[in-house]
């Protein structure tokens, strides 16, 4: 764990600020494994197709997951490809977020 550079930063990042939210974003699964209350709304923004918790996955490696025993709402965003990503529907997603509307 936290071996490459970036990952302890951060790590360290998370430690000092203590996020309320936490999202991690990679390809190419089509899915959203976290919090709940979060992936409600890039489920229904991005049309992801596989929403698992932290809990129901073998997500114990994850950088977010570890963000979520830090305190933090979490969650891991895979999307389907790198053409894939709609930056409109991504900020759709993001607002909701800011906006409480998750």
């Amino acid at each position: 764990p936290f071996s490459a550079v970036e990952t302890q930063a951060m790590r360290d990042l998370v430690l000092a600020s203590k996020p309320d939210v936490v999202i991690d974003f990679h390809g190419w699964e089509s899915s959203v494994i976290g919090d709940d209350r979060l992936k409600t709304a890039f489920n229904e923004e991005l049309g992801l197709r596989i929403s698992h918790s932290f809990t129901s996955s073998n997500a114990k490696g994850y950088f977010s997951n570890w963000a979520h025993q830090q305190g933090s709402l979490a969650m891991l965003v895979e999307f389907t490809s790198s053409d894939s990503i709609d930056m409109g529907k991504l900020e759709n997603a993001i607002n909701r977020l800011i906006n409480d509307q998750y």
